[in-house]
């Protein structure tokens, strides 16, 4: 029997493949279906692209029609230095009223510390113009150092109803960080901090604030 058909070019094949993504992600979201750390190994790596290819697939991505909770903007599994973290940052002060990005899900993308700042800055700057209401950072090597730069943000967001951070390197001191943003935050609802090796200590601060 002649072999399946294959997608006719590079182009339609990551087309296909961002479809795929879109259909399977974008109706339950990363942080609605949290992970056991002993996934985490598990875990398929990031798949590297070039920036203009991360361009293109968030351009593919905004094309879709919103769903009823607001348009998501996937980007799970696709590596993302600071460059591409700032393409996604873009894609959330260009859109119009009906079609701005309520739902932005950067899951195993291999941020970091250094990548993940362009984005509290952005939403900083967006201040209550932000419409971001549901933000993914899980899987992301995300140590105190970098939830000091998401604190600097939280501590004024008031859009923001769910972040997930699950399977980073918080651990006890990045939940300080957070629980002083969370002191002053009211519009957070939602948080996912699962296999960050937090202990008791860690636990009763966020609880706390």
């Amino acid at each position: 029997s002649p072999p399946p058909s294959e997608p006719s070019t590079a182009d339609d094949a990551e087309e296909e493949r961002v479809n795929f993504v879109h259909r399977n992600r974008a109706s339950q979201g990363a942080a609605a279906r949290p992970y056991s750390a002993s996934a985490r190994p598990s875990l398929s790596r990031p798949k590297t692209l070039p920036l203009s290819r991360i361009a293109k697939n968030i351009k593919l991505l905004l094309r879709r029609e919103a769903g009823p909770d607001g348009r998501c903007l996937d980007l799970s599994n696709m590596r993302m230095d600071e460059g591409g973290v700032q393409l996604a940052c873009d894609a959330l002060d260009e859109e119009g009223d009906e079609d701005d990005v309520r739902r932005l899900v950067l899951f195993n993308c291999g941020i970091g510390d250094d990548a993940v700042r362009p984005l509290p800055q952005l939403l900083i700057d967006l201040g209550e113009e932000s419409p971001l209401e549901s933000l993914s950072l899980g899987v992301n090597g995300i140590t105190p150092k970098g939830a000091r730069s998401l604190a600097e943000w939280l501590r004024w967001d008031v859009c923001l109803h769910t972040l997930d951070l699950q399977l980073n390197a918080l651990g006890d001191g990045g939940c300080g960080e957070l629980a002083r943003a969370l002191s002053r935050n009211c519009a957070l609802k939602s948080l996912n901090l699962q296999g960050n090796r937090i202990t008791a200590d860690g636990a009763k601060r966020i609880a706390d604030s």
